[in-house]
């Protein structure tokens, strides 16, 4: 509302036209792809403060795991933490506590090891943000 300066609307689904209408996408989206930015940076060993061997325990290569995954359905499959899509993923860190599970290593790591091939293997930062833009729908 603040970007197209209508701060008048109430009718239903106002808010998803004017994301719609200014090409920004979700707030939950852009935060994911922010902690994912910042995970791939730990990955590539770009911020000295935390290096990879200390915070990252690479997955042991058997066979990949991928749960299903449907636009319009969230699911609660136990499996969709531990899906594996690319060679670079690594083990979730075990958690007893919600805030725990939803902190950023272990929730980031699910969502990278969700990650196609051809973004986690992105010779750069740019290249990585650019292919993590082109695979999520605007």
């Amino acid at each position: 509302r603040f970007i197209s300066g209508d701060f008048k609307s109430t009718t239903p689904g106002s808010v998803a036209r004017l994301l719609q209408r200014t090409g920004l996408q979700p707030l939950h989206q852009r935060l994911q792809n922010l902690r994912l930015t910042m995970y791939y940076r730990v990955v590539e060993g770009l911020v000295p403060a935390l290096p990879p061997h200390q915070f990252l325990n690479p997955q042991k290569h058997s066979r990949q795991i991928r749960s299903t995954r449907n636009q319009d359905y969230i699911t609660t499959n136990i499996i969709s933490g531990y899906a594996r899509n690319n060679t670079r993923a690594y083990a979730v860190p075990s958690c007893r506590t919600e805030q725990r599970k939803n902190s950023f290593f272990p929730r980031t790591t699910r969502d990278w090891n969700q990650l196609d091939n051809t973004i986690v293997h992105a010779p750069s930062l740019d290249s990585f943000k650019s292919r993590l833009a082109a695979s999520r729908p605007q």
